[in-house]
């Protein structure tokens, strides 16, 4: 019995300290990622087409955030290291925008 509470009780604990990634969604803006996730490991920057996207990369998490910098928001969520653009810089492919 002991050792299941042990088990619980590191899985609850797993879960709270990888949570961060979890609130963070599409659409959520820039001052939200940096309230949950503080400063990103790694920023780059990305144009297409007159179209500029940055990445945030935190290496605690393993995750990248894409940018859309025209609407502020976040359109894209990697795990791993990721530099890229919103595809086709809006949401999903039958959006009208980019490349």
């Amino acid at each position: 019995m002991i050792k299941a509470i042990w088990v619980i009780t590191l899985v609850l604990l797993a879960d709270f300290c990888i949570g961060g990634q979890a609130n963070i969604d599409l659409g959520d803006s820039l001052g939200k990622l940096i309230e949950i996730e503080g400063e990103a490991t790694r920023v780059s920057e990305l144009t297409l087409k007159d179209k500029k996207f940055s990445t945030y990369f935190y290496q605690a998490s393993n995750t990248s955030y894409v940018l859309d910098e025209e609407s502020g928001i976040i359109c894209e969520i990697a795990l791993g290291e990721s530099e890229g653009y919103c595809y086709p810089c809006d949401y999903g492919p039958d959006a009208g925008a980019c490349p």
